[in-house]
């Protein structure tokens, strides 16, 4: 598979060192506005383009992956799935419902897969703490609780800045959390947001707590996101008194407080 990626920056660094190990893969060009981004990717030996659409142009590719600022996604998704090429997308997919619909609805149209680069569901304890849920080792998961949390300075970042974000911490990390609960329990139904204090003096929300509910069998599951930056995902079944902890490389069962 011949892949371009769009996108050079820190993230789009890390993707491109775990493309090169992955066998069958050749990354062949690169797209980014900055001169030393693409200085460095001339530097390993890719041909470098300022311009995505110039660069989907003009290489013969299978694929790409879009490592940029989320504001950019949608346009520039449905130009690479337009022109037949399938699409790894940093998250948040889209920072509007109808880009991201638009999206998906090209990918349908076009037959080409557009995938939403979602890592936790990837890490093992995620997955142990799934097939746990699933066995009914805790019994029937009543409510969860996911916190992202840790002290970061957003004020220099684009990040901060709405119209390329789309918004704070609750499009950032809340995309995480999210997909950890869907991973987990499926889909939720109903949310209810509410942005704490304002920490940092910036445009977007730097912390804020997602209250989710999933509709299960016949009970309710209800749970509190709190999206702040890193954490544990932590499962409850307060009629058994057991509480399942997913946290830094470890998957355990332990007694609900």
């Amino acid at each position: 598979m011949r892949l371009g990626i769009i996108g050079l920056g820190r993230a789009g660094s890390w993707h491109l060192e775990n493309w090169q190990q992955v066998e069958g893969t050749t990354v062949v060009a690169a797209c980014d506005p900055s001169p030393a981004s693409r200085r460095k990717a001339r530097e390993l030996g890719l041909k470098a383009y300022e311009d995505p659409m110039d660069m989907i142009a003009r290489e013969k590719l299978d694929a790409v992956d879009i490592v940029t600022p989320p504001a950019q996604h949608a346009p520039i998704a449905v130009a690479c799935l337009e022109r037949g090429l399938h699409v790894l997308c940093e998250k948040p997919l889209a920072t509007t419902v109808g880009a991201a619909l638009r999206m998906l609805r090209t990918a349908a149209r076009m037959r080409r897969q557009l995938v939403l680069a979602t890592k936790f569901r990837h890490v093992p304890d995620i997955d142990t703490a799934r097939t746990l849920v699933a066995q009914g080792a805790i019994g029937e998961p009543v409510g969860f609780e996911i916190d992202f949390s840790s002290m970061v300075d957003m004020t220099g970042r684009w990040n901060a800045q709405r119209p390329l974000a789309g918004g704070g911490v609750i499009i950032d990390n809340g995309c995480h959390a999210f997909d950890v609960v869907a991973y987990l329990f499926g889909t939720v139904t109903r949310v209810l947001a509410t942005r704490l204090k304002q920490v940092q003096e910036m445009g977007v929300e730097d912390s804020a707590t997602v209250r989710g509910t999933k509709w299960l069998v016949q009970d309710q599951c209800n749970g509190t996101l709190t999206v702040v930056k890193r954490g544990v995902v932590q499962v409850r079944d307060f009629r058994r008194h057991k509480t399942l902890n997913v946290k830094a490389g470890r998957s355990y069962l332990a007694p609900a407080p």
